[in-house]
């Protein structure tokens, strides 16, 4: 029987192509990055620049999205002079480094006050916008009661009364110049809170949240719910038992299928991470991302948050797990089936608030809020960590002062302004600031150059480079070889979040296809160039007899 057996020249780098690999190359790598020498220089600097915020007094509750052409986006609540608030958005001219003038998307009394379960804004092609915020259900019939936050004060808005509130949204088909009557999230309930929304490919949208129905009259569970906005049929039930005011967070690939992540509550109050996959229309059923075994029997309103680039995700929580707050990152590199183990991120002194990017190298980014140390050499601040592909960390930077008199509240927010390219990448980040008035703030953070976090990462020995740093990995086995079109077509394996399995044919390099015949077992990489799918650094795969 033979067996097909890598060549010598694959890379370790390929191998996640294969699931039951997956373990022994994320083992590897981590051998090899804790064997790095210790005196690699702390390349991992920064540079932090302030933003003029176009968010007036009494802002807060900021969220940041990025849309098709890489624009930012920014939208947050602020108060108005004659009572209430108003939600406002601005988008970012990344060469000007200036905001654009506020425009406001809806106004009135009953717009929630919180930095915790705050609007967010998804952006369309076509300028087409959907906004999404909270409203105070008209007299409620109890004082909300406080909930535990872990490490950290019960500023306004961190509280929970399920009949308090309920979520809506507007839609704008002209980039925001005007919009459409509000509507609410869910026409079943009105005890929603802690949305999130996610585009599909196909134009439609997905929301996800917190539903207390069933929880005043029957004693009932928070419940985690979500529905395709603008769809008939009824809301779909995901978890019927979450924690009651963390928020929820979704993620999206390429295949059309969706990621959500959320704190569970278990019937022992075990409040560890959840995730759930939206795929062809169905949930599939939610299993931990990380066993943490976090019990507490109040909710720390301290959500996770995933972010993807194709099948690649990046994953960051909170967890005080044997009464050790602790922040934790982690990736997958198959839609959210399979994780890395959890590194610790923070400093030792942890209030959470998390938020995470993940770029287009593999790289991650993930940024939380730290208390004060034990001295003077840790103050506390905003703080951005970067891991590499395979994992392998410096010493993070602290992005914003945070002093007893000015600290930082609510969550703060990273958006992807601009990937690596000839220049270096780019992150808008956002912010509370609270004082005698709060005030949302927003930075604009430069990363180093690609070149000199190459060189750092280069002490791992896995760090990848060149092609490796494009596309999708991809094992198959050759049907059809055509010279004429300059095409393969490959019998492949399923890549999660990318392609089903099947047979499908590759456009290929001249050169690649000369090399190439029907029946041959192949490595390579992919990726979809004006609308067709290409494959390039291909390596054989040969076949030796088992003993």
């Amino acid at each position: 029987m033979l067996q097909p057996v890598a060549t010598s020249n694959i890379a370790c780098k390929q191998a996640p192509t294969f699931r039951h690999r997956l373990i022994f190359v994320f083992a590897i790598c981590a051998l090899r990055a804790a064997a790095a020498p210790s005196d690699v220089p702390a390349v991992f600097i920064p540079y932090v620049a302030n933003l003029a915020s176009p968010a007036g007094a009494g802002s807060m509750g900021a969220s940041l999205t990025t849309g098709p052409d890489r624009t930012v986006y920014l939208c947050w609540t602020e108060a108005l002079p004659a009572g209430g608030r108003a939600l406002k958005f601005s988008m970012l001219d990344l060469e000007g480094r200036r905001w654009s003038p506020a425009r406001v998307i809806v106004q009135g009394a009953d717009l929630e006050k919180s930095s915790a379960n705050f609007p967010s804004l998804v952006v369309q092609a076509g300028g087409r916008l959907t906004a999404v915020w909270s409203v105070n259900n008209p007299a409620p019939s109890a004082p909300a009661p406080a909930v535990a936050m872990a490490g950290h004060d019960h500023a306004e808005g961190h509280m929970h009364n399920d009949d308090a509130r309920h979520v809506m949204y507007r839609q704008s088909a002209d980039n925001g110049v005007t919009w459409g009557e509000p509507q609410p999230l869910s026409r079943e309930s009105e005890s929603t809170a802690f949305p999130s929304l996610r585009a599909l490919p196909d134009g439609t949208l997905l929301a996800a949240w917190l539903d207390g129905r069933g929880k005043k009259a029957m004693g009932d569970p928070e419940k985690l719910y979500a529905r395709l906005l603008g769809r008939s049929g009824p809301d779909m039930l995901i978890d019927p038992k979450v924690c009651e005011c963390c928020q929820t967070t979704l993620t999206g690939f390429p295949d059309g299928s969706v990621l959500l992540a959320y704190r569970g509550r278990t019937d022992e109050e075990l409040r560890d991470i959840m995730a759930a996959r939206y795929i062809d229309g169905q949930w599939e059923a939610p299993a931990r991302l990380s066993r943490d075994r976090w019990k507490i029997a109040a909710c720390p309103i301290n959500g996770p948050h995933v972010d993807s680039d194709g099948p690649r995700v990046s994953a960051a929580w909170f967890t005080a797990a044997d009464n050790e707050p602790r922040v934790l990152v982690a990736s997958s590199p198959d839609a959210g089936g399979l994780y890395t183990m959890p590194s610790r991120v923070d400093l030792g002194h942890p209030l959470g608030r998390v938020d995470t990017l993940i770029l287009r190298g593999g790289a991650q980014l993930v940024s939380w809020l730290e208390g004060p140390g034990d001295d003077a050499s840790q103050p506390a601040g905003l703080y951005l960590r970067r891991y590499a592909s395979f994992g392998a960390t410096l010493a993070p930077a602290r992005l914003a002062a945070a002093p007893a008199q000015a600290a930082i509240s609510g969550f703060p927010h990273l958006a992807l302004a601009k990937d690596f390219d000839d220049t270096p990448a780019q992150v808008v980040v956002a912010f509370t600031r609270d004082g005698e008035n709060t005030q949302v703030e927003t930075l604009l953070v430069t990363l180093p150059d690609a070149a000199v976090l190459a060189a750092a990462d280069s002490s791992c020995g896995c760090s990848p480079s060149g092609e490796e740093l494009i596309g999708y990995p991809i094992r198959g086995k050759i049907t059809v070889v055509s010279t004429a079109r300059n095409s393969l077509r490959l019998q492949h394996v399923a890549l999660p979040g990318v392609l089903r399995g099947g047979e499908r044919e590759f456009k290929a390099a001249p050169n690649v296809i000369a090399a190439l015949q029907a029946g041959r077992e192949i490595l390579g990489r992919v990726e979809q160039r004006s609308g067709e799918w290409w494959i390039f650094d291909v390596r054989l795969l040969q076949a030796t007899p088992q003993p």
